[in-house]
């Protein structure tokens, strides 16, 4: 067949998509059984720390870039000898 087909890339793109969930599931589930939980309960904290990280960074982190960003273009850049 063709190297370059559309729908063969389609088909290993999805085919490796799907390989990884379920592999992924498999290993999330039995470290689900084997840590009785405690999983959850780490896996809960790195999203709500990644959440207000994101928070954080929406209501504070973008205008302060920005306001680094102005002065930035105001300050000339070094002379060179």
């Amino acid at each position: 067949m063709f190297p370059d087909d559309r729908s063969r890339r389609r088909r290993e793109l999805v085919t490796v998509w799907a390989l990884a969930i379920l592999a992924g599931t498999g290993i999330f589930f039995f470290f689900l059984l084997t840590t009785g939980g405690l999983l959850l309960a780490v896996l809960t904290a790195l999203v709500a720390i990644a959440v207000v990280g994101w928070v954080h960074y929406a209501f504070w982190g973008r205008e302060l870039a920005r306001e680094v960003r102005r002065k930035d273009d105001r300050i000339p850049p070094p002379r060179r000898p």
